[in-house]
């Protein structure tokens, strides 16, 4: 560096020469300043080559060290929509992942995440116990969404704040395809020439009904709904007969008989009503419903479904067998998945599955047996002489070992199983305490990726609840969740 200055000094300002005794003339001094001039210029000329490529070499450096930021525009834009997309169709009950840690990035980040509408589609998790900071979150999210559709996944106090959250929403019911709401009491809805707005795009509603609720709540017009989550509420205005899912929580059996009775053209329920008597009534027939999943057994001895094809039970009772067989005889209904999530012995199971051939997927919860009689059951599994059709078994928190050559004999067997037997593809078990040495977990280690090598999906675990399936899929905790119909029976 010090060198090239003193080439430039030396350039503009040369050792000056000794003057003659007369002195320099006017037209030597105009010559020498117009070569001093010359040489600036070009100087000045050489410092901008430097800086442009000065600049070139950064931005070089910058695409090596940070090459995501020199991506143009359009194409980080689709990135950050891919990341923030729809759950992938396998796990329908995933989160959208959220958009916020993008715009934490870096300034550019930023800029494109908020200006970018399609990236804040819902509003999910709790809401503040801070009414100010829950009004902010609502009205900076929805001042994002520009003219997309929107989803609010989460429970809106309006027994609270109705009066300050409905003027913020009322611009954007157009716009909301679901919504959740926690109420107590009357709603106003916003209305206009004294009609309530209708929430034309709104396809999945949550609501969770507080205590001291009084009235029936008029809800707006939606020709679009088709999900329903309704949790201790029965004294709502809802298109009944235009919805495919319905989810019933804390309502009286008698209650959920008279919503049903109104439904029309439901295909998937999800039921848990408070345990009540009620007499034997005339069984109520839901023409299209394919998927039930109760936690309250009662319901069944009270309906009729001929397009039954998914049950799911959590509730155990002596009866729940019978019951079982009862609703599938006078249905005339052919069960392909069976999911029992309550103890049973294997004999019961047995005893309950036995009329249950067609099933293709079983999943049973908690078995309690003893050892010796797993191999009966495995082996006639293994034959075919028990669920011939099954494609799909799990075992989930088993308390009884299983025998490890019964239970890969009938892998063996089901996975390359003679004419007429359904071929097994998907095996999960999971003991509900960890084995006592290693050997016992990795005895059929071998077998098993031979199997897996073969296309059928094998999974053993061992420790408590290593396999249990998600039970909060389409359940109500204290803050209402809302699943939109594809509740997930087998993993």
């Amino acid at each position: 560096m010090e060198t090239w200055m003193m080439v430039i000094i030396a350039s503009v300002f040369p050792t000056p020469t000794m003057p003659n005794a007369a002195g320099p003339t006017n037209a030597q001094l105009r010559t020498h300043l117009a070569d001093i001039r010359a040489r600036i210029e070009t100087l000045e000329l050489e410092l901008a080559a430097l800086r442009v490529s000065e600049l070139s070499v950064s931005a070089t450096l910058d695409s090596i060290v940070y090459p995501v930021l020199t991506l143009p525009v359009e194409i980080t834009r689709e990135i950050f929509l891919h990341y923030a997309g729809p759950p992938i169709q396998q796990y329908p009950s995933q989160s959208n992942p959220n958009p916020l840690p993008l715009a934490a990035v870096c300034k550019l980040w930023r800029t494109l995440a908020l200006s970018c509408s399609q990236l804040w589609p819902a509003l999910r998790g709790r809401p503040s116990s801070d009414p100010e900071a829950l009004l902010n979150l609502l009205q900076s999210r929805l001042s994002r969404v520009g003219n997309h559709n929107f989803r609010i996944n989460m429970p809106l106090p309006l027994y609270t704040l109705g009066d300050k959250i409905l003027p913020i929403l009322a611009p954007y019911f157009a716009q909301l395809r679901s919504l959740q709401l926690a109420v107590s009491g009357p709603v106003c809805f916003p209305k206009d020439a004294g009609h309530m707005v209708p929430l034309s795009a709104l396809e999945a509603l949550a609501i969770d009904g507080l205590h001291d609720r009084e009235g029936e709540i008029s809800f707006p017009p939606c020709p679009k709904l088709h999900d329903v989550w309704l949790c201790r509420l029965t004294q709502i205005s809802l298109p009944w007969s235009q919805l495919t899912f319905l989810g019933l929580r804390g309502q009286s059996l008698g209650d959920c008989l008279n919503i049903l009775g109104q439904t029309s053209q439901l295909m998937t329920l999800n039921i848990s009503s408070e345990s009540d008597v009620m007499p034997p009534t005339t069984p109520l027939r839901l023409q299209h419903l394919r998927s039930l999943w109760t936690l309250t057994a009662p319901i069944i001895d009270h309906l009729i479904l001929p397009a039954l094809q998914e049950l799911k039970i959590q509730e155990l009772m002596e009866t729940v067998t019978w019951m079982v067989h009862n609703l599938v005889s006078r249905s005339g209904c052919t069960l392909r998945q069976v999911c029992l999530q309550f103890p049973m012995s294997l004999a019961d199971t047995e005893r309950f599955i036995l009329p249950l051939q067609k099933l293709k997927g079983l999943s049973l919860m908690g078995l309690h047996c003893n050892f010796a009689d797993w191999d009966p059951f495995l082996q006639q599994i293994a034959d075919g002489k028990l669920l011939p059709d099954l494609e799909m078994f799990l075992l989930n928190d088993v308390h009884t070992d299983i025998p490890i050559k019964s239970m890969l004999a009938m892998l063996d067997a089901r996975g390359n199983p003679p004419k007429g037997i359904a071929r097994l593809q998907s095996f999960r078990y999971s003991h509900w305490q960890p084995p006592s040495d290693d050997t016992h977990s990795h005895r059929a280690a071998d077998h098993i990726r031979k199997l897996r090598e073969r296309g059928m999906t094998v999974e053993l675990g061992w420790g408590p609840l290593w396999f249990r399936e998600n039970i909060d899929v389409g359940s109500h905790t204290h803050h209402t969740k809302l699943i939109i119909g594809n509740d997930s029976y087998f993993g």
